[in-house]
């Protein structure tokens, strides 16, 4: 059974452990919201431009080989990547890292369900039949309703991926 407070502590470890990643892929400026703020996790500078990162972090993925992502509330209210200002996400499994940019998993996710519908005969679906596909045939993870993508869809958009394991930081539990 899932334990949320343990999900989530876990997800700030990550955050955690994204900021240490970030400043060696030579971001700058880093500030880390702390959970504070719904539609991004990171605020940085790359490029000497004003970026956003959104952190996730799914146990399963390297054995399963998939990454859910976050499209909605049970309720249909927009939640995850439909509501992100994100330009990036930083997708952590057990063992990888996957910088991606927001676009691109935006792009993964619409060909995905366009391609699910089409197996379902429907060529040209309008955007209620969309949120409806979303409503209805995604699972619901914590209230959220999420989508499952191989990381064979995920990884050839990637801007950076590489193994995380070696990092070691310090972290705090609830130190939000």
């Amino acid at each position: 059974m899932p334990d949320f407070k343990k999900d989530l502590n876990r997800g700030q470890y990550y955050e955690y452990k994204a900021l240490h990643i970030l400043k060696s892929l030579d971001f700058t400026k880093i500030h880390h919201f702390k959970g504070k703020e719904p539609r991004y996790d990171i605020k940085a500078r790359f490029n000497k431009k004003k970026v956003y990162i959104e952190v996730k972090y799914n146990k399963s993925a390297d054995k399963y080989n998939n990454f859910i992502i976050e499209l909605s509330k049970a309720d249909g209210t927009p939640s995850g990547l439909s509501i992100t200002k994100s330009n990036y996400y930083m997708l952590f499994s057990y063992s990888k890292y996957y910088l991606i940019e927001t676009i691109k998993l935006h792009m993964i996710v619409k060909q995905y369900i366009l391609n699910a519908l089409k197996e379902e005969g429907i060529q040209e679906p309008t955007p209620d039949i969309i949120t409806n596909y979303i409503l209805n045939k995604t699972f619901n993870f914590y209230g959220y309703m999420c989508i499952s993508l191989k990381l064979d869809l995920i990884i050839p958009h990637c801007i950076k991926t590489d193994t995380h394991t070696n990092i070691k930081i310090k972290y705090i539990k609830n130190d939000f």
